[in-house]
């Protein structure tokens, strides 16, 4: 997860430049098998802590990693977190204490604390989070383009339910950011680019068809890394959307991360 810290440490506008910090470790994910770590090393010597790393105000830090520890359930790969993560204590680990279990007793570290139990929930309770990790079919990148903003859309696949997230790691809302979630089928082999009106007429017609056999999906909104209940400012609400020709059209404010269901 090193790349990962290191992207979080940067400020909005300099994520853009850095943007493939988030998705460089897929190149290697299926031959390296590393584990996901944010370990005892990173909060000790000097390193601060997790929370510390992020720029921003206090709301600001707190909504930053919030999406990021979604990246992290998103990501492919078993995950370890150094004791005090959870809580997002203030001061560098010292093995003198204990874990700053009173910080629950602020909204923001108790909202970060029940985000990582509701994430862990969703881990154990579902297999598209860790069976078959990896095969490659079972991860997708659905959005991985530098295009001058810092939105990723990450897509865990198995037969038993497959699960999205969009992910905004940039200080902007995004408004109707679309998404191809459902990829096109293959162009029919046959094409008759130079033929006359009939055929013409007839490649037309296929590919009508080959918009027909596109298998809509419905999105629904599990999660929400905005909420109230998570330290953010969101009321929580039903939200579903559906792909229309394989596309769907999202909004996704700052600093904020969503996980969908798909049916």
């Amino acid at each position: 997860m090193y790349d990962g810290l290191y992207y979080i440490s940067l400020s909005p506008g300099q994520r853009i430049s850095e943007y493939h910090k988030l998705t460089f470790s897929m190149w290697y994910f299926y031959n390296e098998r590393f584990i996901l770590s944010l370990s005892h090393d990173e909060v000790v010597g000097g390193r601060g802590t997790i929370l510390g790393k992020i720029p921003g105000s206090e709301e600001e830090r707190f909504a930053q990693l919030r999406a990021y520890y979604t990246y992290m359930l998103m990501h492919p790969g078993k995950k370890l977190q150094f004791m005090g993560n959870e809580v997002g204590e203030l001061t560098e680990w010292n093995e003198g204490r204990e874990v700053e279990f009173e910080l629950l007793e602020r909204p923001l570290n108790k909202g970060l604390y029940d985000l990582i139990c509701e994430l862990n929930s969703l881990y154990a309770g579902n297999k598209a989070f860790y069976s078959g990790e990896y095969e490659p079919g079972q991860f997708e990148w659905l959005h991985c383009e530098q295009d001058g903003r810092a939105l990723y859309v990450m897509k865990r696949n198995d037969a038993s339910g497959s699960f999205a997230a969009v992910l905004n790691f940039g200080d902007a809302a995004s408004e109707g950011f679309e998404i191809r979630a459902v990829k096109a089928p293959e162009e029919d082999d046959e094409k008759s680019p130079e033929g006359n009106t009939e055929e013409k007429k007839a490649e037309s017609g296929k590919s009508r068809k080959k918009q027909n056999r596109i298998k809509e999906e419905n999105w629904k909104l599990i999660l929400d890394t905005g909420w109230k209940k998570f330290g953010g400012n969101i009321d929580k609400k039903n939200e579903t959307h559906k792909t229309k020709a394989g596309i769907l059209s999202i909004n996704i404010g700052a600093f904020e991360a969503k996980i969908y269901k798909i049916e």
